[in-house]
Parts: C-alpha cells; sequence; structure tokens
C-alpha cells in the first residue's frame, strides 16, 4: 500500500527544487513534458480522451485556485512547477478494505453522500510572500488540492488534510495516480493576479 503521507512530502520537495521553468524546461530540445519525479503514469501514457478530461480539469481547478490567492491580503507570486491527478474512477467502493473505507466515507461525507469523487487535482510549486523567501505551495494557508466529484463540483480542500481527520495514512484501493510533470507549469506575478478574471468552464466551486 502506497504511504501517501511521505509522497506527497516528497512531490513537494521535488517540485520546488525542479524550479519554475515551463513546460520541457530541463529537455534539450525544449519539447514534451519534464517529470521532477518518476512516480505514477505519466500523462503521456493515457488515451486522448482521458488527457482532454484532465486538461479540463486541470484549467478549471488552476483558475479556482489563482482566484484564491487573489482573494487574501497577501503579496503573492504564485508558480506552478508540477501537477498530479489522483484518478478515483478505478475505486470499487464495494470491495474497499477497511482503511480505504475510512478515507471513501470520509471523503463523501465531504458532500453529505450525494456526489461520488472522480478525481482529486494537486499542484505543486512555490509562491514568493511579500519578497520573502520562497515558500512551498503545501505551506501557505491557501489550499493546492481540489476534488472533483460527478456532478462537475469541486471541492477545494487538502488531502492532507483528508489524511489527517482519518488518521488513515494510505490511498484508497484503487486510485490511480497521474503523474502531468510540467505540462501545466506556469508562474503569475501579483499583478497578473490581480487582473486575473478566469473562471471554471466546466465545474463549480462547491
Amino acid at each position: 500500500m502506497k504511504k501517501v503521507a511521505l509522497f506527497l512530502l516528497s512531490v513537494a520537495m521535488c517540485a520546488c527544487f525542479a524550479g519554475c521553468g515551463g513546460k520541457g524546461s530541463d529537455n534539450a530540445d525544449g519539447a514534451g513534458v519534464h517529470y521532477a519525479i518518476n512516480y505514477g503514469t505519466k500523462v503521456e501514457d493515457l488515451s486522448t480522451s482521458t488527457q482532454t478530461k484532465i486538461d479540463d480539469y486541470v484549467s478549471d481547478c488552476k483558475a479556482l485556485l489563482i482566484n484564491a490567492y487573489k482573494g487574501t491580503k497577501y503579496s503573492y507570486d504564485v508558480c506552478i512547477a508540477d501537477t498530479f491527478v489522483y484518478d478515483f474512477r478505478g475505486v470499487n467502493e464495494s470491495s474497499l478494505d477497511e482503511d480505504s473505507l475510512t478515507l471513501w466515507n470520509a471523503l463523501t461525507g465531504l458532500r453529505n453522500n450525494q456526489a461520488k469523487p472522480l478525481a482529486y487535482v494537486e499542484f505543486d510549486g512555490c509562491v514568493l510572500e511579500n519578497d520573502c523567501p520562497i515558500y512551498g505551495l503545501n505551506a501557505t494557508a491557501v489550499a493546492n488540492g481540489f476534488f472533483v466529484f460527478d456532478d462537475n463540483s469541486v471541492l477545494n480542500y487538502s488531502y492532507n488534510r483528508l489524511v489527517s481527520y482519518t488518521a488513515v495514512k494510505t490511498l484508497m484501493n484503487g486510485t490511480e495516480i497521474i503523474n502531468c510533470g510540467d505540462k501545466y507549469a506556469e508562474e503569475f506575478t501579483l499583478a497578473e493576479i490581480k487582473a486575473f478574471n478566469k473562471k471554471p468552464t466546466k465545474l463549480h466551486l462547491v
């Protein structure tokens, strides 16, 4: 069973040290996706239809993330370096072990059991706060993860918080981790955040 807390910490550290460059920043020809950590299923190996769905999820969640920073009283420069998607479509609720069922029930309970979770989108990277040293996205007050449900709703909530709440340190049986590398890497200056006006097109925040 995969250890989620250790994985998330490793991802955060690798993403920050990977830097805040754009797509393929470490590739000799500048093409393709660079993966800061060799973990999970590479997004390029998925079907075109699945990649398109991930594109939609990530685009909407990125808009929500920047809007969340825009709504704070602090001055932030935001850099998204790497993106991971936890795919829950392979989770079979009827065959989950005790730990996985605890996580599943806690997750569905966040929506009062009115929607089924499909995925979790997590951004990794860093922020520069008021010209202070760089902090990892995980270290800020703004949650950098989004649970996506089958009614096209999305919840800004940390997977680490879910793990802390349940005291379960594993991923749910059937979860597939999709490593998107720096495919969605982007930098947002404070001025760009203040002027940011993109809204989610498919998902609605709950």
